[in-house]
């Protein structure tokens, strides 16, 4: 494959992938585990801890347009995603 065909295929990877994750987002719940949103998501990019609570972004860091990030509460249930 040549190189000009390669970067015409990076963003449309790119945006395959960012609405994988979306599409993941709608068989979440609140109140699920770690565990089974692992199971659902995959293991996150990112992970951040904020007192008790903790968040798992997806896509590089929540840093990208596109990316998830589920927020888990006190006693590690999913509490929202956005």
């Amino acid at each position: 494959m040549n190189f000009k065909k390669v970067i015409l295929l990076l963003p449309v990877l790119f945006l395959i992938a960012c609405t994988n994750h979306k599409r993941l987002t709608n068989a979440l719940a609140p109140g699920m585990t770690k565990e089974e949103v692992v199971r659902i998501m995959g293991n996150p990019d990112y992970k951040k801890i904020d007192g008790k609570k903790e968040r798992y972004c997806y896509q590089k860091e929540c840093r990208y347009e596109g990316g998830v990030q589920i927020q888990f509460d006190e006693n590690g249930l999913l509490q929202e995603t956005w």
